[in-house]
């Protein structure tokens, strides 16, 4: 006799279907590379959505994201070098320039039939706020939209560091971090910044154009209170920390972050640390920050690595959720959604391409087979 399957166990199963589909990241978004000052005169070898890729600057300064496999004989480009502005393989010497197009196969010369053969396949790239984003999708069905990243980013009253770090935990564990500020008080109480304000509250949700904010609903300015967490093109948390007068002029240390999946196991982080300063106030910030203030946040980023490195994907299947995890929860939801709407057009596009040609006016042709 066959069972139904209950409804707690269709949700089960349909919830494990999303963890797989998101499980090596959101397709069809911006995605941070590298910083800029790590893209130098050598090709960089990054990771991204399951994804082996290569970086490369040209002659003209402009950044060029590919799959890291040459065509020829699939060694990685990354492993190559850069020749006047062309990515050259390292193994046979093979040279594409910022297109993808072959343009030179040295051990067949000019005539080799391979020039029109070989070609790349890239990701549009672009550089913005100090880092280079690829857009990691399929451009054919998903057209990159511009990206839009926080305004203070690009604001010259403001100013700030980038602070980048590997995380060996799954990018879903690590964005679930930022939509939780009750973890804050527990985790990070001794640090600096983070150590005042109540340990007890209720969470509340204010939606926003291109995503939500989730606050702490009686606290505000005493600890890490509130988080936003928008997608505009790409996918991002902003909050602020609240800074003693021990930490110089400039108000409260605003925290923009964006997550790289590498894969189902690894993430890389970026956490743009800003503060609205200007004048010599600025210069003494900054100078503060190096000198002071850079080690005391490496700490708390540590906290959050050890932590997060110790829980795992699945532990997402077996939670009990609270009132306060209201963050996570809708958070959880935006992406369901967008992963949701991705997969009905790519299956739209798979029965367009499985549907019969259209036969040609008059009576229908026979199959001829090989051989006849």
């Amino acid at each position: 006799m066959t069972i139904a399957p209950t409804i707690s166990q269709t949700t089960t199963h349909r919830r494990e279907g999303v963890e797989e589909g998101l499980k090596k990241g959101l397709r069809n978004r911006w995605y941070v590379m590298l910083p800029s000052e790590k893209l130098t005169d050598r090709p960089v070898a990054v990771k991204a959505l399951g994804e082996d890729l290569v970086v490369y600057r040209d002659d003209k300064g402009k950044a060029h994201t590919f799959i890291d496999f040459c065509p020829h004989r699939g060694a990685a480009l990354s492993l190559g070098d850069v020749v006047e502005g062309q990515l050259v393989c390292g193994y046979h010497g093979v040279a594409f320039n910022g297109e993808g197009i072959c343009t030179a196969v040295p051990a067949e010369g000019p005539d080799s039939k391979l020039l029109k053969r070989l070609k790349l396949k890239g990701f549009p790239t672009q550089e913005r706020v100090g880092l280079v984003w690829a857009y990691i999708g399929d451009t054919d069905l998903f057209p990159p939209p511009p990206l839009e990243v926080p305004p203070e980013l690009e604001d010259e009253s403001w100013t700030g560091f980038i602070c980048d770090a590997h995380w060996k935990t799954n990018w879903l564990v690590a964005l679930d971090n930022l939509a939780d500020p009750m973890h804050a008080p527990f985790l990070h109480g001794k640090s600096y910044t983070l150590r005042f304000g109540a340990k007890q509250d209720r969470m509340v949700l204010v939606d926003m154009p291109n995503g939500f904010r989730v606050e702490r609903e009686k606290q505000k300015g005493v600890n890490f209170d509130w988080s936003e967490l928008g997608d505009t093109g790409t996918l991002w948390c902003r909050l602020d920390i609240p800074y003693p007068k021990s930490a110089g002029p400039g108000g409260p240390l605003r925290i923009v972050g964006f997550i790289t999946p590498n894969d189902e196991n690894e993430s890389d982080v970026y956490f743009l640390r800003y503060r609205h300063v200007q004048g010599w106030e600025r210069r003494l910030w900054r100078t503060l920050y190096k000198t002071r203030l850079e080690a005391r946040h490496w700490h708390v980023l540590e906290q959050d690595r050890v932590m997060m490195e110790r829980v795992s994907l699945k532990a997402r299947l077996n939670e009990k959720m609270g009132q306060t995890d209201i963050g996570v929860i809708r958070l959880r939801k935006m992406l369901n959604l967008e992963f949701f709407k991705q997969q009905e057009v790519y299956n739209q596009a798979a029965r367009k391409q499985r549907q019969p040609e259209p036969e040609p006016d008059g009576e229908p042709s026979e199959a001829v087979l090989a051989g006849d």
